[in-house]
């Protein structure tokens, strides 16, 4: 089981955090546009991710943003919830309130709502926040449960856990080219 997270305040010194290419995800997203609307799908059958009950947007406090000028936000007394159509078997991101009274908590579940890891939220710094081989990561949730201002999630990304199918038939693939370089 691999849970990571790093802190970064504003003004620190510069810190080295292990990181994944963008390329390396099978989705990754800034959140760099701005979308009005409650909920909103990302990627493509079968690496889609539906955001339910936040907004991707910019309201111009820099704090609330790790890169670029947008950021995905769940407002006061409500949840935000991240759906996978395929589990994921890694996510990667940052997260952070707006205040300390947001008491933000970020929750992973695999398909049977079991509890893969939990985190709670700071108003200090941006956490950088990784699960990796915990299990099949099928939600999370973002609670906030201040009474003003935003939890928010920036920079996200994850990678799917290959279908059996596809795994196999790579497999299969690969017998084949052995065997006809043996031939």
């Amino acid at each position: 089981m691999k849970l990571s997270v790093f802190t970064a305040a504003l003004g620190a010194a510069v810190v080295a955090f292990p990181t994944i290419a963008h390329a390396d995800f099978d989705l990754f997203t800034g959140f760099e546009f701005t979308d009005t609307s409650l909920d909103f799908t990302l990627g493509n059958s079968p690496n889609s991710v539906q955001f339910l009950n936040g907004q991707a947007k910019t309201v111009g406090a820099f704090l609330l943003y790790h890169g670029g000028m947008n950021s995905w936000m769940v407002d006061s007394n409500q949840t935000g919830e991240i759906l996978f159509e395929s589990p994921a078997s890694l996510v990667d991101l940052w997260f952070r309130d707006q205040s300390p009274d947001n008491l933000g908590v970020l929750t992973f579940y695999d398909a049977l709502d079991n509890v893969l890891a939990q985190f709670d939220g700071s108003a200090a710094v941006f956490q950088h926040i990784v699960v990796d081989s915990v299990g099949s990561i099928s939600r999370i949730t973002l609670q906030n449960n201040g009474a003003f201002g935003y939890s928010v999630i920036d920079d996200f990304g994850f990678n799917v856990i290959p279908s059996p199918s596809g795994a196999s038939l790579f497999g299969l693939c690969g017998v084949a080219l052995t065997r006809r370089r043996r031939a």
